[in-house]
């Protein structure tokens, strides 16, 4: 067999570089500076939904859950973020080793990076979500970066003690959902091993304090909500439940782009 011309060759090589590229998906990992991550793609996405899983839970067990048909449902691509361990590494969690050392808020700014340059996606119609754990993740992003999704959305998990005494200035706007039922991460915090979970409130004033005040709320009460309020009259949003430890897909719809 005659070898190609190096035109043809390199023709070849750069389509086999770009299959490679964007060879991931809800089942296979999407590589990024410090991590992975996966997506389930929409045909016509109105939005994406970036979800942190809970403690010791998978990208995969995202794409295998609710959340898929959810997404289904609401046109949305679904994008399942990773933890380099059993938990994600956040500031002032307990040292039990279930975490591996990471720099978290680099890690997302990857992935949104990522999916903006291999997906082609928009990052002001993401929405950046997380239960129990996977709330403190969120928590700790919408605090401590710049980054302006659509809105960040964290149920039934925030930061760890002591609170921070200051966030980032950012005006993206901010609910947090919980279950007033809720014995695993109550709203006032519990000890868990040599750490102890943050409250709730204060770590929500301490938000909307980085936050602009608004005239008119972004967000219409949810019906999941049993009470719904407007933190400092900024977009920093409490919805209480007579839930436990749970959520529901539905809690996300208030925050959706359109």
């Amino acid at each position: 067999m005659k070898p190609c011309r190096i035109l043809v060759c390199a023709v070849l090589w750069a389509a086999h570089t770009a299959i490679a590229v964007s060879a991931c998906s809800e089942t296979s990992d999407c590589a990024v500076a410090g991590g992975t991550y996966r997506i389930l793609e929409a045909e016509k996405p109105s939005g994406t939904l970036i979800f942190a899983h809970g403690y010791k839970g998978s990208a995969g067990q995202v794409m295998r859950g609710r959340l898929k048909t959810f997404a289904s449902k609401n046109a949305l691509n679904l994008v399942a973020l990773q933890s380099a361990g059993d938990d994600w590494a956040i500031p002032n969690a307990p040292t039990d080793g279930n975490f591996v050392p990471r720099d978290e808020v680099a890690y997302v700014k990857a992935v949104f990076d990522d999916l903006e340059m291999r997906f082609d996606l928009d990052r002001s119609s993401f929405v950046l979500a997380g239960f129990s754990a996977g709330a403190m993740l969120v928590s700790t992003v919408a605090c401590r970066s710049e980054l302006t999704p659509h809105a960040f959305v964290a149920i039934a998990g925030t930061a760890w003690a002591p609170m921070p005494g200051a966030c980032v200035k950012n005006d993206t706007r901010f609910l947090h959902i919980h279950g007033l039922n809720d014995t695993v991460v109550p709203m006032a915090g519990r000890p868990v091993a040599d750490a102890h979970q943050g409250d709730v409130r204060l770590f929500l004033k301490t938000l909307a304090a980085s936050r602009p005040r608004h005239a008119e709320t972004a967000f219409s009460q949810p019906v999941a909500c049993d009470s719904f309020e407007t933190i400092a009259g900024t977009e920093t949003y409490l919805c209480l439940t007579r839930d436990g430890h749970g959520f529901r897909p539905d809690y996300l719809t208030v925050a959706l782009p359109g």
